[in-house]
C-alpha cells in the first residue's frame, strides 16, 4: 500500500534490505529514516540492530506488515513521505478523507506508535490524536489541523 494515490515522482526500484547489509543504498535508507524521524541514525551503511528497530517503527506507523525489512513497498511509503514533506498542506478535520489525511495519520504515528489506521479517513480515532499532539505541544486544542499544527508535526523531533 502507498501512501499516495498518485506515486509520481517517486521510484522504488531499491535493493530490499534487512538487518545484516551494508552499502549505499543502507546509507540512503538511513538518510530517509532520519528525515521522518530526526537525527536518530548514523549514517554509517551498516543495517544493524537500530536501523531495524526505526525500519519496524516507521513500517508501523505507515500500517505497513512490520517485519524490519525494507521491500519495495517500504522504500515507495519512505520515498512518500521524503517527496511530501514541507509542502503546504489543506486545513483537515474529522470527516476529510484522502491521501493528506493519510498523511496525516502517518505522522501522527510517527509521533505515538500505531495509534491509528493509515485508511485516509479522519475520524473520531484521528481526532482524539490531533488533540492528544495539540495539547501536548501547548496548541489550540481544537482537533482541526491547520498551518500551525502541520509544521509541528512536520518537526523530526519525535519522542524516540
Amino acid at each position: 500500500m502507498a501512501i499516495f494515490s498518485d506515486t509520481e515522482g517517486t521510484h522504488a526500484g531499491h535493493t530490499t534490505l534487512k538487518k545484516g547489509a551494508t552499502g549505499e543504498e543502507v546509507k540512503h535508507l538511513q538518510q530517509l529514516l532520519n528525515h521522518f524521524y530526526g537525527s536518530v541514525l548514523t549514517v554509517d551503511g551498516n543495517f544493524g540492530s537500530k536501523t531495524e528497530d526505526f525500519v519496524k517503527r516507521f513500517q508501523a506507523a505507515c500500517s505497513l506488515t512490520v517485519n524490519g525489512i525494507v521491500d519495495s513497498e517500504t522504500w515507495l511509503n519512505l520515498e512518500q513521505i521524503k517527496s511530501h514533506t514541507g509542502k503546504p498542506h489543506p486545513t483537515l478535520r474529522n470527516g476529510d478523507k484522502g491521501d493528506e489525511v493519510k498523511y496525516l495519520q502517518v505522522r501522527l504515528n510517527g509521533h505515538y506508535g500505531a495509534k491509528v489506521v493509515v485508511d485516509g479517513n479522519f475520524g473520531s480515532k484521528t481526532e482524539v490524536l490531533v488533540k492528544q499532539f495539540q495539547a501536548d505541544r501547548k496548541l489550540t486544542v481544537d482537533g482541526i489541523v491547520g498551518s500551525k499544527t502541520w509544521s509541528f508535526l512536520e518537526q523530526p523531533n519525535y519522542d524516540v
